[in-house]
């Protein structure tokens, strides 16, 4: 799922509101680089990923530093990015 810019700006101002608005690894401050808003498929209790009916997943929202490539991963639907039903079902 694509970001616009006013979502990518909501993820940047997400994270200085809860004080992660600097690189965790190397302190830089500068922007950070944001993904689109991606989906890991949960696999079933055989561990395998049925294709034929709907699956659940796992929200992310990457941010990666420019400057060392550190990437962090956010939920989206924490972020208020997505709701539960974009993310396959599942609640944060």
């Amino acid at each position: 799922m694509p970001l616009t810019q006013e979502q990518k700006d909501h993820v940047t101002a997400w994270r200085r509101e809860k004080g992660i608005d600097r690189c965790l690894a190397c302190g830089y401050d500068g922007e950070m680089q944001c993904g689109e808003i991606v989906v890991v498929p949960i696999p079933d209790a055989t561990g395998s990923i049925p294709v034929d009916e709907a699956v659940g997943g796992i929200g992310m929202v990457p941010v990666a530093c420019p400057n060392c490539a550190h990437m962090m991963l956010h939920e989206p639907i924490t972020m208020g990015l997505a709701s539960a039903g974009q993310m396959g079902g599942l609640s944060s």
